[in-house]
C-alpha cells in the first residue's frame, strides 16, 4: 500500500504531509478577495437542524499567483475526471452560474462595473460551453 504521507508528481518537488495534516469534506466554496490574496473557504451544508445552513470548515489563503496556477491545474483535474470516465460531470441546472442582469444606467458609467460585468459573462459563457 502507498504512503500517504508523501505526494510525488512528475517533475514536481517531493511533498511530505505535517504531522498536523488534515483533510476534510466540503460541497460549498466560498471566496474572499483582497488586493494580496485569494482566501478560498471550504464548509459543507447542514440541514439536520431543518433549515439548510452551510458549516464552514476550513480556509486556506494563497497570494494571487498561486490562485492562477490552482485554476490551471484545477481544470486540468476536471478535464481528466471526465476523460477517463468518458462523460462529462454533470451539473444540476439550478447550480449552474447565474445569468448577471442588465446594468443599470449607474453601473453603465463605472468602468469596474462594465469590465466585472463581461469578465464574468465571458467566464460563465465558456463554462456553460463545456458541459
Amino acid at each position: 500500500m502507498a504512503d500517504d504521507s508523501t505526494n510525488q508528481q512528475p517533475g514536481a518537488m517531493q511533498s511530505t504531509r505535517s504531522s498536523d495534516f488534515s483533510s476534510i469534506y466540503a460541497n460549498n466554496v466560498f471566496f474572499e478577495a483582497s488586493a494580496w490574496d485569494l482566501k478560498i473557504i471550504f464548509g459543507e451544508l447542514d440541514q439536520s437542524s431543518g433549515t439548510a445552513s452551510i458549516q464552514q470548515r476550513a480556509a486556506v489563503t494563497v497570494p494571487w499567483p498561486q490562485a492562477k496556477l490552482m485554476s490551471f491545474w484545477l481544470r486540468v483535474q476536471v478535464e481528466l475526471a471526465e476523460a477517463t470516465v468518458k462523460a462529462k460531470i454533470p451539473i444540476r441546472p439550478d447550480l449552474l452560474p447565474a445569468e448577471l442582469p442588465a446594468l443599470t444606467a449607474e453601473q453603465q458609467s463605472d468602468s469596474s462595473a462594465i469590465e466585472f460585468h463581461e469578465i464574468y459573462q465571458r467566464i460563465r459563457a465558456d463554462f456553460l460551453a463545456s458541459l
